[in-house]
């Protein structure tokens, strides 16, 4: 699978241009941590494409969330390995590798991408003691940044991302 198909795939399940943006926005968050941590830049903005590709089929049943998006993945192609990395993204699961670490900060950074002060924002998500807060707080820990670097990257590579007016 490749940023195409992904975003083919996108287009197919989910209906609401909200959700195609958000999960647009956090293929270019995805796109710029990878660039700024050295890791190949393509996967990792096909995988923030991705993130999103359950959130409509999961409306009702939120635990499914991860899972659905797991089958879909596969179902389109997308290798075994990587597939699963989007399934734990919405799990408690530890992450294991750095790709792991920053789904669940891009889907947060994407979803909040309207926010005045993304970086303050941010760090008032951090420990709430929550599942998601955890994650996000080891995911920077683990990538060695701080909420005010990667607000900043994401308000960075938001720049010069077209969303339709609301």
């Amino acid at each position: 699978m490749d940023r195409v198909s992904a975003y083919l795939a996108l287009r197919q399940l989910l209906r609401l241009p909200e959700h195609r943006h958000q999960a647009r926005a956090a293929e270019a968050i995805m796109e710029a941590l990878a660039q700024h941590l050295g890791q190949p830049p393509d996967d990792w903005a096909m995988m923030g494409l991705l993130l999103h590709l359950d959130v409509e089929l999961a409306e009702h049943n939120p635990s499914a969330r991860g899972r659905i998006a797991r089958q879909q993945a596969e179902a389109e192609g997308l290798a075994p390995a990587l597939a699963e990395a989007l399934q734990r993204c919405w799990t408690e699961a530890d992450a294991a590798a750095p790709l792991e670490d920053a789904l669940p900060l891009a889907a947060w950074l994407a979803e909040h991408r309207h926010a005045s002060n993304l970086g303050e924002q941010l760090e008032l998500r951090l420990g709430h003691g929550d599942p998601l807060g955890h994650r996000i707080d080891q995911g920077l820990q683990r990538l060695g940044l701080s909420s005010q670097q990667a607000a900043a990257l994401a308000t960075a590579a938001l720049s010069d991302f077209a969303e339709p007016r609301r």
